[in-house]
């Protein structure tokens, strides 16, 4: 059984295990940010779209002399209780959830500039929902 929180796990994944019944991973603190919605916002990305981002970039590469420097991200933020909200849409479950203080340090918003790879004709093809139902579709079920 796994002992760690979402943080440690990554954020999708650690709801992943809170769906299957793991409330040991519901250690995020998500209430206190001066965010809309009082948790914080970050930039999600499908990895398909991660791994095109690179193959996208690494192409680019062959036409530079040197080297060159390519932001990876949607350019979009989602706050984490939109994300929690299109977990528990996808999986029809609720999701456990302490609310708390924030971790000392942790930015209200990080979502990523990602213009030099627009610039090369690199968009992100999946939205949050998709990323989110991948991850439940792709998660075991049984077997932790």
């Amino acid at each position: 059984m796994h002992t760690h929180g979402i943080a440690e796990l990554g954020f999708i994944e650690g709801m992943n295990l809170l769906l299957q019944g793991h409330p040991e991973a519901s250690k995020e603190k998500i209430r206190d940010y001066e965010t809309p919605d009082g948790t914080c916002i970050r930039d999600y990305i499908h990895v398909a779209d991660l791994a095109d981002a690179h193959l996208v970039a690494l192409e680019a590469l062959e036409n530079v002399r040197g080297s060159a420097v390519f932001n990876v991200g949607t350019g979009q933020g989602h706050s984490v209780r939109e994300v929690i909200r299109t977990a528990e849409e996808v999986s029809g479950r609720a999701i456990p959830v302490q609310e708390g203080s924030r971790r000392p340090g942790d930015p209200l918003v990080l979502v990523a500039d990602g213009g030099r790879l627009w610039e090369i004709g690199w968009r992100p093809r999946y939205g949050l929902r998709d990323i989110v139902a991948s991850a439940w579709d792709w998660h075991p079920r049984e077997g932790w």
